[in-house]
């Protein structure tokens, strides 16, 4: 009899683990958290990077995330929450040469999930300026199969936007789309 209750006690701790590594989200705070919040002051030596991502999902997926590296070293520099369908970011980077290298996602109730591959790239050529990269927009099908990727311009709608948005962030617009790989 003590045995048994042994052998349940570890088969409870074990389901108990294995229910908590199944719900695991990526950490969207410290490092990794680059979004420029309302009110809040663009460090020194970094730029403002905008634009907007619009996902759409038959599949009816949960939670997604894009990453962001830096080209030169190869590190992971920041993960983009995506909201429901997505909506505008605004991001604090120092200048240097990025990829939006994927877009992760995990399905409802935690199961299911892939990786889309995104390989966009675009560059942040100096400090204290905005950086408008486009709207990436993205559309998958029921089976959450790619239908369609894309980089939009809708630089007059965006600026107006931060304006809104982020009143206290100032400086020169660059217009630098993000550039996906070729073979899309």
């Amino acid at each position: 009899m003590k045995r048994l209750k042994t052998v349940i006690r570890g088969i409870i701790k074990l389901a108990v683990v294995f229910s908590l590594a199944g719900c695991a989200s990526p950490d969207y705070r410290g490092v990794l958290n680059r979004d420029l919040v309302a009110g809040a002051v663009v460090p020194q030596g970094e730029s403002v990077v905008f634009g907007e991502v619009l996902v759409n999902y038959s599949a009816g997926l949960a939670e997604s995330w894009i990453n962001v590296y830096d080209e030169k070293s190869s590190r992971k520099v920041l993960l983009q929450p995506v909201r429901k369908f997505g909506g505008p970011f605004y991001w604090h980077l120092p200048p240097g040469r990025y990829l939006a290298l994927d877009l992760e996602t995990v399905g409802l109730g935690g199961y299911g999930g892939s990786s889309l591959r995104i390989y966009g790239k675009f560059s942040v050529d100096s400090p204290s300026q905005l950086v408008y990269i486009g709207r990436l927009q993205i559309a998958f099908d029921r089976r959450g199969s790619v239908l369609s990727m894309m980089v939009k311009d809708d630089f007059d709608e965006a600026v107006g936007r931060i304006h809104a948005d982020r009143p206290t962030v100032q400086g020169p617009i660059t217009k630098n789309l993000l550039q996906l790989e070729k073979s899309r």
